[in-house]
This record gives C-alpha cells, structure tokens and sequence, in this order.
C-alpha cells in the first residue's frame, strides 16, 4: 500500500487533470481523526490503540444510581470468545429517553465454562428487553437460541 503523504508531508497521488485528492484534503483528513484511523486508513500502517477509546473529557459518569421509574429498555450487547487471548464482553445499558447508563458489564478472558453462568446469571438478574449476540461467533453456545 502507498501511504497518502510522503515523509514530507506531501500527497502521494499528483494525478493529472484534478483527480484524486490533494495534499490539503488528507492534512485536514489527518487533523480531524485519531493517529490509529489515520495510520492505519490512509498510511497503511495499522498499529494496537492502548488506553482509553474516547477523550477522558468526553465520558459521562453517573453514581450508579439510576433515575426514578421503570426504563424505556434494558438491553445487553454480547461479544463472545472463544480463547486465543480474547475476552467476552456484555455491557448491559438502561436506557431512559436519550440517556444510556451502563449498569453492568460481564468481562472475562475465560472459556465458555466460565463465561456461560456469567452471562446467564447478568441475564437473569437485569431481565433485558433485548441481547444483540456477536452473529459470527456462535452465539447460541451462550443460551442466545
């Protein structure tokens, strides 16, 4: 792959007759998306993120109480594991109107042995409205069928 800007700075693709993109759209491509999108996207040079997804500053936090009344939803998101140093992950939100709390979250690294009564067990005691299951992992090896 050829990266978008050379060591310079400078577009890579000069085409004639004003195709492709100039050296000015990929400077503002750059300064408007985080390093890893970038590197990996436009440079070919994908790397690991570490830390935080989002901006610390950007987060909402809540005191673990929810607000008064029943939600609108509860739901769960499962993205199952199956070993190789990858984990299980279900957040479960509440949803009121347009705010979403993450009340809890199954994460564990451990095979299905250990992750099936986790994940039974936060189904049983939040009772969502609706799990969306990881459609190309087997879900249905978790109680999802």
């Amino acid at each position: 792959m050829i990266p978008a800007l050379n060591e310079a700075g400078e577009n890579n693709f000069d085409y004639k007759y004003d195709l492709g993109f100039d050296t000015e759209y990929y400077q503002d491509m750059k300064e408007s998306i985080d390093d890893a999108t970038w590197m990996a996207r436009y440079m070919g040079n994908p790397y690991i993120r570490e830390g935080l997804l989002f901006p610390a500053d950007e987060l909402r936090y809540y005191n673990g109480v929810l607000p008064d009344g029943e939600p609108d939803r509860i739901m769960a998101v499962v993205d199952t594991a199956w070993g190789g140093g990858d984990s299980l992950s279900m957040p479960v939100a509440y949803i009121y109107g347009e705010d979403v709390y993450i009340q809890d979250v199954v994460f564990n690294a451990g095979d299905k042995t250990a992750t099936r009564p986790l994940v039974l067990g936060t189904l049983k005691q939040h009772h969502p409205h609706m799990v969306r299951w990881e459609s190309n992992n087997g879900e249905d090896e978790h109680g999802a069928s």
